[in-house]
């Protein structure tokens, strides 16, 4: 008998493990569609599969691969469930659908302002673009916190995305945005100009 190979089951973790295998595994194996969890685990538990070790140790094999799978498809087909989480994880292609399905560029389903989130440490440029380009007010202020997105932005240190509400037409509470980028010196300092040239200029 080959080295390492088991032939006994003398423990319940080990009933634990095949019966949560088994019940997972049959969603990927349309043949063992009609085989209830009870069932799989008594043939993998068997005195026949005690018999032939190989046998039993690729059974074990088997479901442990159909769990780890499982868990594999769930993650990677779960997708952003709301406009703010898509935003936050700067999906712009989720935001999109969201918008093409009706959700406004303005509010999440949470009440939080969307372009707030998209200048905040989990946003991105790419949807805060996209969400000005449907229409999102750039003076838009949260309801949460009370800031504008160039506000936050400015506190985030974030030089494109401040630039990018600029251009698309933020232009107001600018001496608080410059305030809120904390101590100069460094990319708070080019953020400090450039916010000050944008006022001398309005």
């Amino acid at each position: 008998m080959p080295a390492g190979i088991r032939t006994d089951v003398d423990n319940e973790s080990d009933t634990e493990i095949l019966s949560y295998g088994a019940h997972h595994f049959r969603s990927y194996l349309p043949i063992m569609a009609d085989l209830d969890t009870a069932m799989l685990t008594t043939i993998a538990l068997s005195p026949m599969a005690a018999a032939r070790p190989i046998v039993f140790e690729v059974s074990r094999l088997i479901l442990v691969i159909g769990f780890a799978t499982m868990g594999f498809s769930s993650c990677s087909h779960q997708g952003p469930q709301t406009i703010e989480d898509a935003v936050r994880s700067n999906d712009a292609s989720s935001v999109a659908a969201f918008l093409e399905r009706g959700s406004g560029p303005d509010l999440g389903s949470d009440g939080s302002g969307l372009l707030h989130v998209a200048t905040g440490p989990y946003g991105g440029n790419d949807v805060l673009s996209l969400l000005l380009h449907a229409g999102a007010q750039p003076n838009f202020t949260d309801p949460h916190t009370g800031d504008t997105a160039l506000m936050n932005a400015a506190m985030w240190v974030n030089l494109e995305a401040v630039r990018i509400l600029v251009a698309a037409g933020a232009d107001q509470r600018i001496d608080e945005a410059i305030e809120l980028t904390g101590d100069a010196g460094g990319l708070e300092q080019a953020v400090i100009d450039y916010l000050r040239k944008v006022k001398q200029e309005r």
